[in-house]
């Protein structure tokens, strides 16, 4: 009897933590990723298709599907993409992409990281699969790019016609070579290497194309200008504006066919409103001088107060008077209402001083100045540039490598800080960003380059048109408006790429300056 009442005892003291257990059992027997596979594609059921663990930068996708035992109702499962490594450093453990779907049996939960416009970047990729936001399996695979092959060709990229009447159409066509996958901005589904589509924006539209294949990838950019249907309305005009001592003063005409209505007019200084002022009709043809009269213009500057500027920043004013402000009278043409004008000190930036401390990479990966001949890799240095021009001291030499497909570039910035770390330009109201560039004398006969200028806000970088420098020796002007960037924070980004083999000479970038405009 007492071996009886022991055993009973020790049963009872196994199974009464197991019952007060059974309500949160769950904490410890809860869902869990028992399968995790990378491939090219997912049939209806999530099912991989071809399973793969590298894939190419033309590639259209990668899937993933990964397989859940012990699910419960709306189990959480998220697939998280990751860049661990790749051709540009700044974009390393990057997290491109982020999707959740919800399970509430066991099964097989599917993932797509679709292929960015321009292709996916060369390096290693991980994703990674949590459930209920815990970890669940991991896996990693490889984009790949084949340096030996040739780029995507773009043989033509047009607009017929380049300037419509709003509600017109204009045929915009493409004939491209080499690539094995096409897209373009606002045209959605499957791009042909040849083919023609209608366009008819309401608005100025800007199309790029871009050509992708194991190489990498070309792109261009057409512009549609559209203009407004003509109809019986005003159109003011600001002609110009001046201050007599502390009054500013403007001058206005109606070029339209029509009245103008009441209406008023805004006066901004460095982007942000300081007062406006009452426009009273104008006939068609009239044309008047106005008054900010209520407002005391007296701009203060910093080397006139004291104040310490930072590196590269403008101590102009910057006043913009626009019409018609907000848009309540209607106009046959709004481009003409704002005018404006820099009072003060303008700013002018070399940038030559900023190319030793800039972010260099190339096609094989980061570079560290000074950046010597070595190996097959592109090279750069500052020094004179001969031209059949005559020569051009303090000039930047950059040479893309003997790679065909070989590339060099730097991100210029503002060094500032222990360690140093680039800071953005400032950019000032009315500027440009001028300069000359040119291939050196000693290139060979029917040596060619790509010279390419942009800026960087963040992680996004633009480029201008390309140009292709095939004129030996002979200089060209080369300008970029920096209008519309006034008051962002910008980096620069010079470029040049193999247009075939530049195996001698360079490069020649000459005086860039960061001008502004009075």
């Amino acid at each position: 009897m007492k071996l009886r009442i022991q055993t009973f005892c020790l049963m009872l003291a196994i199974l009464m933590p197991l019952a007060v257990c059974l309500p949160g059992c769950s904490a410890l027997f809860g869902p869990v990723v028992t399968g995790l596979v990378v491939a090219s594609g997912l049939d209806a059921a999530s099912r991989p298709v071809d399973t793969c663990n590298s894939f190419f930068i033309d590639s259209q996708q990668v899937c993933c599907s990964a397989r859940l035992e012990r699910a419960h109702k709306n189990t959480a499962v998220t697939a998280r993409w990751v860049l661990v490594n790749g051709d540009l450093a700044k974009e390393n453990n990057h997290l491109m992409h982020e999707d959740t779907v919800y399970l509430d049996t066991d099964g097989l939960a599917g993932f797509t990281l679709s292929a960015p416009q321009c292709g996916f970047i060369r390096g290693d990729y991980r994703v990674d699969i949590l459930v209920d936001g815990k970890a669940g399996a991991s896996s990693g695979f490889a984009i790949q790019k084949d340096i030996a092959g040739a780029l995507p060709q773009i043989q033509s990229f047009t607009l017929n016609p380049a300037v419509i009447t709003a509600g017109q159409p204009a045929v915009l066509s493409w004939i491209v070579s080499g690539a094995t996958r096409i897209s373009i901005t606002s045209i959605p589904g499957q791009i042909n290497a040849v083919g023609s589509v209608k366009v008819s924006p309401v608005s100025d539209t800007t199309y790029t194309l871009t050509a992708v294949n194991r190489s990498g990838a070309s792109s261009n950019a057409i512009s549609l200008k559209v203009v407004p249907l003509v109809t019986a309305r005003a159109d003011l005009e600001i002609l110009d504006f001046w201050n007599t001592g502390n009054v500013l003063f403007y001058r206005i005409r109606n070029n339209g066919d029509l009245t103008s209505c009441p209406s008023f007019s805004a006066l901004y200084k460095n982007g942000i409103f300081e007062a406006k002022d009452y426009t009273s009709p104008l006939t068609p043809g009239e044309e008047r001088v106005e008054s900010f009269a209520n407002y005391h213009f007296s701009p203060r500057f910093g080397s006139m107060t004291g104040s310490a500027l930072q590196e590269g920043e403008s101590d102009a004013v910057n006043m913009r008077i626009c019409l018609n402000q907000p848009a309540s009278c209607e106009e046959s043409n709004t481009e003409n209402n704002c005018f404006d004008h820099n009072f003060g000190p303008l700013l002018t930036i070399n940038l030559m001083r900023f190319v030793a401390k800039a972010q260099w990479q190339n096609n094989l990966g980061t570079l560290q100045w000074p950046i010597t001949k070595t190996g097959t890799g592109g090279w750069a240095v500052i020094g004179t540039a001969v031209t059949q021009n005559g020569s051009f001291n303090n000039a930047l030499l950059l040479n893309p490598g003997i790679d065909k497909q070989g590339w060099i570039q730097a991100v210029i910035g503002i060094p500032h800080g222990t360690p140093e770390i680039l800071k953005p330009f400032t950019i000032p109201y009315k500027s440009r960003l001028c300069c000359k560039i040119a291939l050196s004398s000693d290139a060979p006969e029917g040596a060619a380059a790509k010279f390419m200028l942009g800026t960087r806000q963040g992680d996004k970088v633009e480029f201008q048109a390309p140009v292709t420098i095939k004129a030996k020796g002979k200089p060209e002007n080369y300008e970029i408006d920096c209008s519309k960037l006034a008051g962002k924070q910008v980096e620069f980004v010079v470029r040049v790429e193999s247009e075939g083999t530049l195996q001698q000479g360079s490069v020649a970038w000459i005086d860039p300056v960061l001008v502004q405009d009075r």
